[in-house]
């Protein structure tokens, strides 16, 4: 994946948060900070590991991609169970969603709605990139 988004039983040790289908496979969300992609059969066939807190929401793509959004303030993107982009939030990111066309809104504990997207013609304008920066900068 070459473009970058921009803003516009089973061996848990904890309880599972939340379980989505997709393609005859089934993702959970464990209530710590590890995903795992389930066969139906029960086999694990990955586990995707990168957040530093809790994981509160996953999504799936028809395209493969997995996003995941986590206390940590991040919102991840997996591809075959590999983060390929961690876009950082201003606070924790309670819920991620992918649109039809591939964009991933996502819901941060600061009260905003973000969506992100690949496509150059739907991208925020430069002053409003730099806004979301120095926002950022505030919380590092």
């Amino acid at each position: 994946m070459g473009d970058v988004l921009k803003l516009c039983d089973s061996g848990h040790r904890s309880s599972v948060l939340i379980s989505v289908f997709y393609n005859f496979t089934l993702s959970e969300l464990l209530f710590m900070i590890s995903i795992r992609l389930w066969a139906l059969t029960g086999e694990v066939l990955l586990e995707m590991v990168g957040h530093t807190a809790i994981v509160y929401s996953i999504d799936a793509h028809k395209s493969g991609l997995v996003a995941s959004g986590s206390e940590d303030g991040s919102a991840k993107i997996w591809k075959d169970g590999v983060c390929v982009q961690s876009i950082h939030h201003p606070g924790c990111v309670w819920d991620v969603k992918f649109l039809e066309n591939g964009d991933i809104v996502t819901a941060c504990s600061d009260g905003v709605a973000r969506v992100w997207t690949v496509h150059q013609g739907r991208t925020a304008e430069s002053h409003e990139l730099e806004a979301y920066a120095s926002l950022l900068s505030q919380y590092t």
